[in-house]
């Protein structure tokens, strides 16, 4: 791919990234048009003030797909769990449930995804340490 293309990608994929609205409770990454070996910038859940999550893609992992490697971390000052989900759909509703990470605590999570494919990392159902089975999760609190 010449430089002129790339450079391209690249400026499509940051128009396209910043003018994203969240998705119900959701928060996105984007993948750079480049292998990007080293860890991204933390960045903050759309949704969620205490949930950070920087990632790393490893282009051409295997053939014709990539390896998106997030890293979620917990800010808030109790534990917390959440359902997530990486998919190259925001409209997918299919969620993984992620044990319990406790204050200050990360979870590594990837994903195989077909190379240069837009993905979105998905959040919903924050629970708090404490909080009891059947309450309501939280809402969002970045508004």
């Amino acid at each position: 791919m010449n430089k002129l293309k790339k450079m391209k990608i690249k400026i499509q994929q940051l128009f396209l990234f910043t003018g994203l609205l969240f998705i119900a409770t959701s928060f996105t990454g984007t993948p750079e048009a480049e292998t990007t070996f080293e860890w991204s910038v933390w960045k903050t859940s759309d949704c969620f003030s205490g949930v950070k999550f920087r990632y790393k893609v490893l282009e051409d992992y295997a053939r014709n797909k990539d390896k998106v490697v997030v890293e979620i971390k917990n800010h808030y000052e109790k534990g917390i769990s959440f359902n997530y989900h990486i998919t190259t759909d925001p409209s997918e509703s299919t969620f993984y449930r992620l044990d319990d990470v406790k204050s200050g605590d990360v979870r590594t999570v990837e994903k195989i995804l077909d190379n240069n494919k837009k993905w979105y990392l998905l959040v919903d159902k924050l629970r708090f340490e404490g909080d009891k089975y059947g309450d309501p999760y939280r809402e969002c609190d970045r508004y």
